[in-house]
């Protein structure tokens, strides 16, 4: 909790507290003359003032229309993205068997995840490139899990 003491500030001022234990003072405001009644200031207010503010208040709840679609749209998948992600994740399990088997403790669910992974499969990609890169992924998680699959039959 922040300390507060008295010294160093008059009637009147008031004390900002930046953060815990930091005190300062803030800048004195002056105090705006009140308008005389029938002068016409609430008139003002009623007056065709108004109409551009609401022009401007309905602008400001379009763009939030306009934002919330934007929103919308960047959370459809494009048909690369779905494959993509799931080579992220076999190369991620795969990683995590290496990881295992330098530490010499293999965790038996990262297997069990790596192989419900390529059990899924994955939908065709268009990109010839990218098509092959996740092929050889697949081959490289599907020789990984058989070498791991053998050595756990022939050790048991």
């Amino acid at each position: 909790m922040a300390r507060l003491s008295r010294a160093g500030f008059s009637k009147g001022k008031t004390m900002k507290i930046i953060a815990p234990g930091v005190v300062g003072s803030t800048q004195s405001t002056r105090k705006t003359t009140s308008k005389k009644v029938g002068d016409g200031s609430f008139s003002s207010l009623i007056s065709g003032g108004d109409e551009e503010e609401s022009v401007q208040e309905t602008g400001a709840v379009r763009a939030t229309g306009l934002i919330g679609s934007l929103l919308s749209l960047q959370e459809v998948e494009t048909p690369t993205e779905k494959p993509i992600k799931r080579g992220k994740n076999l190369l991620t399990e795969l990683e995590k068997i290496r990881v295992g088997l330098l530490q010499g403790s293999l965790n038996p669910t990262t297997m069990q995840t790596l192989r419900a992974e390529i059990a899924q499969g994955r939908e065709h990609v268009s990109d010839p490139k990218l098509q092959e890169i996740l092929d050889e992924i697949d081959v490289r998680a599907a020789v990984e899990l058989a070498k791991l699959e053998k050595a756990n039959k022939t050790g048991a």
